[in-house]
């Protein structure tokens, strides 16, 4: 006797079970975006974090939130690993997307393009539910504490006053990160700004400076920036050498391997103090240049951003009894940058400061 299970489906049910199929299909032309969406480098780097996870769910009873949950910690981590395992499971949803379409211009509507649309359905589903995990989600079910975000501005007041000094006198030893540290520790820009190339020519008696914005998107950061350095900013020889050149395109080709220079240089010159990165060289600028006087939209000009609030994420406030330099190593009026900087809103605290003079007066009424 033949069990039911085994029978073939009737017409009606096909019917449904086609339907259902193409129903998934649209949603998964939805879901996916047009193209990879992501540079190779970006990728690379996502395809690395994914294989990790994978690795780790191999051979164990652990699902992917129990994965994730080791990250939820540290919210950075988290959701780099997150993001890389969604774009893991798209690449696998657009795989069987691509996949259902041969098979049905191939065969047509038959069982085995039922089955891979089941298929396509199921990675749709593990997609959602990863994109839908959140840190504090993992916390609240292991437990653990999220980790305070570690700042490079809370460390420099940890530093020797000599930092830079004797990083760049160290660094220049260096021919590959010799040029690089000399430039982030002049201009503050994003160690991925170098991997684009920061320009530099000679214009009159001063170096000219472009950079190509990094974090820029539609509403946000600078496409480009350029300025001029004040005189003794670079050394002479290299002065000499991009005047010699006409133009000098200063580049890295690793931000990851511009980092691990940084960090084991200051390891060998300042055991037991913070590690000095990319960051660290641009908060340093962002305070020079605040003690100097430069104001809010002065420092996100240089420090490639469009909102002036931004640029307090960078250096310290001037500590009281410090002395304040008297030339900062940009020359003030020659920043340009590819859009007009926001300038600060200051209506709230205007607001509170009113409300602030007010009480005073009624505690203390003439």
């Amino acid at each position: 006797m033949t069990a039911a299970k085994d029978l073939p489906p009737s017409p009606a049910e096909r019917q449904e079970a086609v339907g259902k199929a193409f129903v998934v299909v649209t949603r998964a032309r939805k879901a996916l975006p047009s193209g990879d969406g992501v540079s190779e480098k970006t990728a690379r780097n996502y395809r690395a974090k994914a294989d990790r996870i994978l690795l780790e769910l191999q051979g164990t009873d652990m699902t992917v939130q129990q994965i994730l949950a080791r990250y939820a910690p540290v919210s950075r981590s988290f959701y780099a690993m997150r993001a890389a395992l969604v774009w893991h499971c798209k690449q696998e949803c657009q795989s069987l997307l691509n996949d259902q379409d041969v098979l049905q211009r191939r065969e047509g509507r038959s069982a085995e393009w039922l089955k891979v649309v089941g298929m396509l359905e199921h990675s749709l589903k593990i997609t959602q539910m990863v994109e839908n995990v959140r840190a504090e989600d993992m916390l609240e079910i292991t437990g653990e504490q999220k980790k305070a975000k570690h700042s490079k501005r809370k460390d420099l007041p940890r530093m020797p006053r000599d930092w830079k000094e004797r990083m760049l006198q160290r660094g220049a030893r260096s021919p590959r990160y010799g040029l690089p540290t000399l430039v982030i520790a002049a201009t503050g820009c994003r160690p991925e700004e170098l991997v684009k190339g920061v320009d530099l020519r000679f214009d009159g008696s001063c170096v000219v400076v472009k950079l190509h914005g990094a974090k820029v998107s539609e509403h946000s950061g600078q496409e480009w920036r350029q300025f001029k350095l004040q005189p003794g900013v670079l050394p002479i020889g290299l002065v000499e050498q991009i005047k010699a050149a006409g133009n000098l395109t200063v580049s890295i080709k690793s931000t990851d391997a511009f980092r691990t220079h940084l960090t084991r240089l200051s390891a060998e010159l300042f055991p037991g103090k913070p590690a000095v990165t990319g960051y660290s060289f641009r908060h340093s600028l962002a305070e020079d240049l605040r003690e100097a006087g430069w104001d809010a939209e002065e420092l996100a000009a240089v420090l490639g951003q469009t909102v002036s609030e931004t640029q307090a994420q960078y250096g310290r406030k001037r500590r009281a009894g410090s002395r304040a330099p008297e030339v900062a190593g940009i020359d003030r009026k020659s920043v340009e940058t590819a859009r007009p900087v926001r300038p600060l809103d200051r209506s709230g605290l205007d607001q509170v400061k009113a409300k602030k003079s007010g009480a005073l007066k009624n505690l203390h009424p003439k």
